[in-house]
């Protein structure tokens, strides 16, 4: 159900011609509901060096109702990167396998060009809420990876580190209040997930900090 406007193709052949990149990022077109649209491209264009672009990957993506680094339909690929480094879809995960896939991209490429093409529509359908089974452990597990990528940085940003641990705070949180059965098992399992991943400490005093609003709500619940 998705589609794109005349001459998309074109427009992207013609600016890949024009710069020489390891990556092509571009924006795209969400149809949200009928006869709404809402057009997303890269806040900052032009050609950026690996370091400069991995900040901007934490900007774009981690910025309110973007996510734009994370699409598979607005971006262009090097073969030779792929299949050198053996990147492959985690075919185990069922949300973000496709930013997954891209962040483990971005760690090989030296740069990446950047522009406001938006022809190819994204037909957005809201999944039923009975439908949605969610790996809360295996979000968390895709944000560390992208704060491996900034740890291989030359230099680093307080701010860039700050998004990602708010991501996996927020994640984190999430896993408790849509747990379902509410069981006190549960809870110590979901604990433990957490605890067993880096960059997580940010999660754990989020939960200390409602430590009894959390145990109030585990009762109620079961």
């Amino acid at each position: 159900d998705d589609y794109i406007s005349p001459n998309y193709l074109s427009n992207i052949i013609k600016t890949s011609n024009q710069y020489e990149a390891d990556l092509y990022v571009w924006g795209i077109t969400k149809e949200v509901s009928e006869g709404e649209e809402k057009v997303i491209v890269p806040k900052t264009k032009g050609m950026y060096q690996h370091d400069e672009f991995v900040h901007e990957i934490v900007n774009e993506q981690y910025g309110k109702d973007r996510s734009i680094m994370g699409y598979i339909a607005n971006k262009m690929t090097r073969r030779d990167i792929i299949e050198d480094n053996n990147i492959r879809f985690d075919t185990s995960k069922t949300l973000m396998e496709d930013y997954d896939f891209y962040l483990h991209y971005y760690r090989h490429i030296r740069n990446a060009y950047l522009f406001d093409e938006s022809g190819y529509h994204y037909t957005w359908h809201t999944p039923s809420p009975s439908k949605i089974s969610v790996d809360y452990a295996s979000l968390i597990d895709t944000q560390r990876c992208c704060m491996m990528l900034i740890d291989k940085l030359s230099s680093t940003s307080g701010s860039d580190y700050r998004k990602i641990l708010e991501a996996v705070g927020q994640l984190s949180l999430a896993m408790f209040l849509e747990m379902s059965p509410v069981t006190v098992s549960n809870v110590k399992k979901h604990l433990l997930e957490i605890e067993q991943r880096q960059y997580c400490k940010k999660a754990l005093h989020i939960i200390e900090t409602n430590k009894v609003s959390l145990c109030k709500w585990i009762v109620d619940g079961s």
